[in-house]
């Protein structure tokens, strides 16, 4: 956030809401490898039935988080995920189908289930991943009896296979409270390329704190959200208001990571009286 900004720090918090309350939308719409749709196979019964197509905001039993990120209700944050489309099943009288998702990142230590809204939460079924040859992608299938919603479910099962993060290379001379820091008041926040589109998910903890500092965060260590155009394409936790006990505040680090981009920005900040 550049300095010429921060004359126009009461404008941005009282946007705040309306900001926040579009982060959902934007974080669907967030860039993502493209997959094939689902596929569902009549094994047995009845072959005459409907089978609509259904994103992931259309999708039921959805639980959207502080960064935007739409999620499967009935787990703990964070931990399961949708990956690509759903569907939505309808004439379905008897007999038995396969239904199978397109997944990526196997080999890198995620896999899931394909999950069954049953009205009140996402059970997950019995299913069968299997790698496609010259692609990066694999099939998750599971077979069904009965009429419904289904979404593959996806989480973390080898944390050991994660690739290992990187420092970002934006191209960016970050300067404090020029194009990243508090011209946002005392919400942490800063500058994103062009290239990283609207609804990118980034977090950020304190990794380092001076020693000599007697206070405390009381407010403010670590934060979530999701990247948008503000007066500059940023990132600003709203919801992560910074606030110390001991004022001015220490000199500090901030780890800022990109979870979808596999990279973080380690910035240091420097001692601030907050308001």
């Amino acid at each position: 956030m550049k300095k010429s900004f921060g004359i126009m720090v009461s404008v941005v918090l009282s946007l705040s809401v309306l900001l926040t309350s579009v982060g959902a939308v934007s974080a669907n719409n967030a860039a993502s490898p493209t997959l094939p749709d689902p596929q569902v196979t009549p094994i047995s019964g009845n072959t005459k039935f409907s089978v609509t197509l259904l994103p992931i905001l259309e999708l039921p039993g959805v639980t959207t988080l502080d960064s935007g990120m739409l999620v499967p209700t009935g787990f703990p944050a964070g931990e399961k995920q949708f990956e690509g489309k759903g569907v939505q099943i309808s004439g379905f009288t008897y007999g038995s189908a396969k239904v199978c998702f397109a997944v990526t990142s196997v080999n890198q230590g995620w896999g899931g289930q394909v999950g069954s809204w049953n009205g009140t939460k996402w059970e997950l079924l019995p299913t069968t991943i299997t790698a496609q040859e010259d692609t990066s992608n694999s099939w998750a299938c599971a077979n069904i009896n009965a009429n419904g919603s289904y979404a593959f479910i996806n989480w973390v099962v080898d944390a050991s296979k994660l690739p290992t993060q990187g420092v970002c290379n934006f191209g960016i001379d970050y300067q404090f409270d020029y194009n990243y820091g508090y011209a946002y008041g005392n919400y942490m926040g800063l500058d994103i390329p062009a290239s990283v589109p609207n609804g990118t998910p980034l977090t950020y903890s304190i990794i380092k704190i001076d020693p000599t500092y007697t206070g405390k965060f009381v407010s403010g260590s670590t934060g979530s959200t999701t990247v948008k155009d503000y007066f500059s394409h940023a990132a600003v936790f709203l919801k992560s208001p910074v606030v110390f006990s001991v004022k001015p505040g220490p000199v500090y680090t901030a780890r800022f990571e990109f979870p979808t981009l596999n990279c973080y920005v380690d910035l240091a900040f420097l001692g601030y009286e907050m308001p």
